[in-house]
């Protein structure tokens, strides 16, 4: 895959709400109808493939044209709550991580404070 189909299947890419396994299987054809392209006319533009494939949102509005719209949505809801998930997750975890840093620095004051300290006195 040369640099000019990856720059064209990554524009594509972004444009995806949600990446599934169609979505994936989809990309996978289009990659290999533009390497077939690119292969046939190698001196061939970004501009090229936007005349012969489309632009980006045209692909996308073709790919969800063809998908049961409901799909789409239980999907793109799924992922919005693992994303929910993983920021709470996150936050917890660091919550826990500055409050253990916190106990543990207050142990070490108190271990500082009665930290026992001898001096030796010579009685003349």
């Amino acid at each position: 895959m040369n640099k000019l189909c990856r720059t064209y299947i990554r524009k594509v890419k972004l444009l995806f709400p949600v990446m599934g396994k169609y979505e994936r299987k989809y990309i996978k054809a289009i990659t290999i109808n533009v390497n077939d392209y690119l292969a046939d006319v190698p001196e061939s533009t970004i501009d090229d493939l936007y005349k012969e494939f489309g632009t980006p949102k045209d692909i996308i509005d073709s790919y969800y044209s063809t998908v049961n719209t409901d799909d789409v949505i239980k999907k793109i809801r799924i992922s919005k709550y693992i994303k929910l998930l993983l920021i709470l997750l996150t936050i917890c975890l660091f919550s826990l991580t500055i409050m253990k840093i916190y106990i543990q620095y207050e142990g070490h004051k108190v271990f500082m404070e009665e930290q026992i300290h001898s001096e030796e006195t010579i009685i003349e």
